[in-house]
């Protein structure tokens, strides 16, 4: 149905509001702009620098992305 990338990173800068610059694990060259899901701001999770996220991507715009979990 939805053509949904998920892969794991670490948050290694935060921006205003709920933005998140999250450098991937596979490529650590590669860094994604990132906001947080909805159930983490319903829930209050924050996030701080050095987190390990899973980090849902679009196919189509592989810069940005959505935080759906996190590690630690």
């Amino acid at each position: 149905m939805s053509d949904r990338i998920i892969v794991s990173g670490q948050v290694i800068d935060h921006k205003k509001g709920d933005m998140f610059i999250v450098q991937l694990d596979e490529t650590p060259e590669h860094q994604v702009t990132c906001k947080l899901a909805g159930k983490f701001r319903l829930s209050k999770i924050s996030l701080v620098i050095g987190d390990s996220v899973n980090v849902e991507l679009s196919p189509y715009d592989l810069n940005k992305g959505r935080i759906i979990w996190r590690l630690s």
